[in-house]
C-alpha cells in the first residue's frame, strides 16, 4: 500500500512539475509576443534591433521549458535534441538569404540538467548570433559554423566547441562592455567551466566543464 501511495504521489508530482514548465513556457511566449508587437510598431532601428535580441534570448529559455513539458521523464534535457532545435530556430531568426550559413554539428546524446542546458543554450545563441552578424563580412568562403559537444574518456568532463570560418577577431581588444560578451562570460562561469577564445581559421570558443 505504501509503495502504491508513493507511486501515485510521484505521478501527481510529475504532472504538477510539467504543468509548471507549461505555464512558464506560455508566459515566456507571451512576453515574446509583446516584444514582437513593440518591434512592429517602432520606427527606431536601434530599438527594434535590441528588442529582437531580447526576444531571441527569451526563446532560448522557453525552448527548454517546452522540451521539459513535452517529455515523459523529468531527469533533464537531451542536449543533442535541444541544441539542434535551438540552432534551427536561431538560424531562422537571425540569418538572412544574403549569407546562408552551413552548420556542422557533432553532439553526443547526453541528458543534462535544466540549468546547465540553459547555460549552454545561451552561450550557443550569443555565439551564433555574433558570428552571423560579424564573422562573415566580405568573406568569400561558404560561411560555416562547427559545433561539437563531447564527454571526456573518463566521463567526468564535457568539452563544448563552437567555431566559425569567418574573419576572426582581434583578441587583444577588451569587449567586456557588450551584453553578448558579458552573457557568455556569466553563463560560462555559471557552468563552473574553463573557457577561451582563439583565432583558428576563424573565431573559436572552447569550454570545458564538469
Amino acid at each position: 500500500r505504501v509503495n502504491k501511495t508513493l507511486i501515485t504521489q510521484n505521478k501527481e508530482k510529475d504532472i504538477l512539475i510539467q504543468e509548471v514548465h507549461h505555464r512558464v513556457k506560455n508566459n515566456l511566449q507571451f512576453v515574446t509576443s509583446l516584444i514582437n508587437m513593440q518591434i512592429k510598431s517602432s520606427p527606431n532601428t536601434h530599438e527594434t534591433t535590441s528588442l529582437s535580441e531580447a526576444s531571441r534570448r527569451i526563446g532560448v529559455m522557453a525552448l527548454v521549458h517546452e522540451m521539459l513539458y513535452n517529455q515523459n521523464e523529468m531527469q533533464g534535457i537531451n542536449i543533442k535534441q535541444y541544441l539542434n532545435e535551438l540552432i534551427s530556430t536561431i538560424n531562422d531568426f537571425v540569418n538572412s538569404e544574403n549569407i546562408p550559413v552551413r552548420f556542422e554539428v557533432d553532439i553526443e546524446e547526453l541528458i543534462i540538467d535544466k540549468q546547465k542546458a540553459i547555460g549552454i543554450g545561451m552561450i550557443t545563441s550569443e555565439l551564433i548570433s555574433n558570428a552571423i552578424k560579424y564573422a562573415f563580412v566580405n568573406n568569400q568562403l561558404q560561411p560555416r559554423i562547427d559545433i561539437s559537444l563531447k564527454t571526456s574518456p573518463d566521463n567526468k568532463k564535457i568539452s563544448f566547441i563552437l567555431k566559425d570560418n569567418g574573419i576572426g577577431k582581434d583578441l587583444s581588444k577588451e569587449e567586456s562592455g557588450t551584453l553578448g560578451t558579458r552573457l557568455i562570460s556569466i553563463f560560462s562561469r555559471q557552468l563552473k567551466g574553463e573557457y577561451k577564445f582563439e583565432n583558428n581559421n576563424g573565431l573559436q570558443y572552447s569550454l570545458i566543464f564538469k
